[in-house]
């Protein structure tokens, strides 16, 4: 009977470790934290809109499957979200979008970096975790 049930705990502890824990982290990105996360803000009025430039130095990324989605206010009180293709030149990505004025206050930024299979960029995407960087966009500007 003892035998059995070490046999049992064995079993369950061997299975345990087989499996894949993912850990997701957000991270609440500051004017203050950015340079050490490896980004970069530019944020020039335009008349009624604020055009925003992300960069983010790829050597301080971990992980390869990267992606940027802009969230906006929208009728009822939700959001919309709209994903951001990045250019890539050099070892930067650089994110380009504009935001209006008066939806400065709510507006938020994320850029997304999951791990892929053989961490590759077009590499399926592995379900789980990963970073996700939060900008708070009025944090970069001075329109609240």
């Amino acid at each position: 009977m003892k035998r059995r049930a070490l046999l049992i705990g064995a079993a369950g502890v061997l299975t345990c470790a087989t499996t894949a824990l993912a850990l997701k982290v957000e991270v609440q990105m500051t004017p203050r934290n950015l340079g050490s996360e490896g980004f970069k803000i530019k944020a020039d009025r335009d008349g009624d809109e604020v055009k925003f430039v992300v960069e983010r130095d790829l050597k301080k990324s971990t992980w390869a499957g990267r992606s940027g989605h802009l969230s906006l206010p929208a009728d009822g009180g939700k959001s919309k979200d709209t994903r951001i293709m990045p250019e890539e030149k050099d070892g930067i990505q650089t994110y380009r979008f504009t935001v209006p004025k008066g939806q400065m206050p709510a507006a938020i930024f994320t850029v997304t970096e999951i791990q892929t299979v053989g961490n590759k960029p077009d590499g399926e995407a592995l379900i789980g975790g990963g970073t996700y960087y939060r900008f708070r966009l009025a944090d970069y500007t001075r329109i609240r």
